[in-house]
Order: structure tokens, then sequence, then C-alpha cells
């Protein structure tokens, strides 16, 4: 298959599955004792079809990046396409899933009533295995070709359920965690693992004695949430010596109400004449 050709198709491809997705959102819910237009599942096995098909072309239109290799054996471009593939498929079966939840909208037993024409509980274990695949695979992929450089912080992009992980401390410090593990794994000579993020909730200060806390399975605010934000950054804080600065520093400005920002502002030209009232 001659370059023209293979992406003339790879359009086609990508063109007949966003059609069969959105055929696939008309039939996910019919009314009540109706059948649908289409049957999903056939339109499902034509879907994986073409899917399977731009995989496979992707992979033969950058055949001539194959030679990276990932430590699993496989290329990096067939590590490139799979991850596409995967992150393509989980999308359109997520959409399929949302269409078919039924909806709460009958008010009476004589209104129409729909109902899903697909396994929605079934469809969203697919969606869960597809996305932990797509992030185990991903995370082998963030340095091609390096695997002695690692990449952390706020320059790393990496997915969780969906969506990239948030650029604050605690994800950072556990990457660092997971990279220091992963390098003595291949020191070892064993491969490395991927990232799997642990959420230990989310602090804010937002204001003196005034902060928001949100833990797995509780949420609070005011003065409780100040005082645990307030410990929770000093503990982790590295060395003792680290800690007792920042403590004092802290309880002075607390006590004097030190402004911990000043602005220096340019005196104008023509100073403003306070306005005096009637």
């Amino acid at each position: 298959m001659k370059l023209a050709e293979a992406l003339m198709r790879r359009k086609a491809l990508k063109e007949s599955i966003e059609q069969l997705k959105l055929r696939l959102t008309k039939v996910a819910k019919v009314q009540e004792g109706d059948t649908p237009a289409e049957r999903p599942q056939e339109l499902l096995t034509a879907l994986e079809a073409d899917l399977q098909e731009l995989q496979t072309l992707i992979i033969r239109i950058n055949r001539a990046n194959l030679r990276a290799t990932l430590p699993d054996g496989t290329t990096l471009m067939e590590g490139i396409a799979t991850r596409d593939v995967l992150k393509l498929r989980r999308s359109l079966l997520e959409a399929l899933a949302n269409s078919a939840l039924p909806l709460q909208d009958r008010f009476t037993r004589t209104e129409l009533k729909y109902v899903p024409t697909v396994d929605v509980a079934e469809l969203r274990q697919e969606v869960d295995r597809l996305s932990k695949a797509y992030r185990e695979l991903d995370a082998t992929l963030q340095v091609p070709g390096h695997p002695e450089v690692s990449v952390v912080g706020d320059l790393a992009y990496v997915e969780e359920g969906g969506s990239p992980l948030p650029m604050v401390a605690p994800v950072a410090m556990q990457q660092g965690r997971h990279v220091a593990r992963n390098i003595a794994l291949q020191v070892k000579g064993r491969p490395a693992q991927p990232f799997d993020y642990r959420d230990p909730g989310m602090l804010a200060t937002i204001g003196r004695n005034a902060a928001v806390a949100y833990l797995p399975g509780l949420a609070f605010t005011g003065f409780p949430a100040w005082l645990l934000w307030l410990g929770i950054h000093i503990v982790q804080l590295i060395g003792f010596r680290n800690r007792l600065v920042v403590l004092v520093s802290w309880a002075w400005d607390y006590i004097f109400y030190e402004r911990a920002v000043r602005i220096v502002i340019p005196q104008a030209a023509s100073p403003v004449r306070p306005v005096r009232e009637p």
C-alpha cells in the first residue's frame, strides 16, 4: 500500500468511527417495548473492526520509526499506536454508556419510558479496564527512547481516570518516591512499574484562620482546616531546622499581623487630591 492510499484509508476509517459512534448513541436507548433501528452489538463489532484496522494502519504508516523499543519488547510506534487507539476506544465506550443511562424523567406511568439497549455496567467496567491499560502504557512513554530519564512534578503529564493530574505537591511527592523505586528496580535489572496516584485529599488556605480541606469521605472548612493545612505543611518540610524556621516565621506573622507581600507603587506625577463631601 502506498503512503497516499494509507493516509486516505486512515481518514476514511476515522470518519467511519465517528459515524458508528453517532449511530451507537442514537440506539443506546429506546422506548419500552420497542426495538432499536440497529442492533448495538453489530455496531460495536463493526466499530472494533475499524479500530483494529486503524491501529494496524498507523503502525504501517509510521514503520520508519519502529527501531526504538519499550521495556516489554514492543516497538515505540506500536506502543504509540496502541495508546492512541486505547484512548479512542475508551472515549467511544464512555460516550455510549453515558447515552444509555436511564433518565428519571417520568412523572406518571402514562408517560413514555426509555430503557437502555446495552449493558451499562459492563460498558463501565470495560471503560475502567481501558483507562487502566492506557495509564499503564502511557506511563512508559513519557520519555521515549530514554528510560534513564524520569520526569516528575509540573513537567510530567499523567492522566488518571481520563483527566490529567493537578500540578500540586502531593502528586509531585508521590512521583518522586515512585521514580526512586523504579530506579532501584532498574539497577536490579527489573522493569519499571507504571505510576499509580493515590489521592490523599486537598488542602488550600484562603486567608487568616480560614482554609478548605477535602479528605476521602470528609470535607470541612474554617479554623480546623487551617490548622490541618498548617501542620501538614510543616511536617512535610525536610529537616528539623527548616521546620523550626518556618514555624517561628509563621508564628511571628500571625501574632504581629505582618504582611507577607509588600508592593512598592511609584509616586504619581500628579497626586490625587481627596474629594471633600459637601
